[in-house]
């Protein structure tokens, strides 16, 4: 099943899906954790979060994620969200252009 959640950064409101069917015990474990208030951080093409008090095994991981992938990684506690920066800039700016 889906799970719409919402995501705001900076001034900008994303829209993320969470779909429980590949990992249905890390998925509850986020969604009873929100909301959740975190700083975000860049590697590379990634955003991570600060580690979070998630509780979930690793659950039908795979090593190559496509672009737009939400995982969590329980090595560091964090959500990792493999969004293209390029494209959350994009709108971030967009959202600043005056009307």
């Amino acid at each position: 099943m889906m799970h719409k959640v919402r995501m705001d950064l900076a001034s900008v409101t994303f829209e993320l899906e969470l779909d429980d069917v590949i990992a249905p015990n890390t998925v509850g474990s986020i969604l009873d954790l929100l909301p959740v208030v975190t700083p975000i951080h860049v590697w590379g093409e990634e955003l991570y979060t600060d580690p979070l008090p998630i509780k979930a095994k690793t659950e039908n991981s795979k090593s190559l994620v496509e672009v737009n992938d939400i995982a969590f990684w329980p090595q560091g506690s964090a959500i990792c969200l493999f969004l293209v920066l390029l494209q959350l800039v994009e709108k971030m700016r967009s959202n600043h252009i005056p009307q």
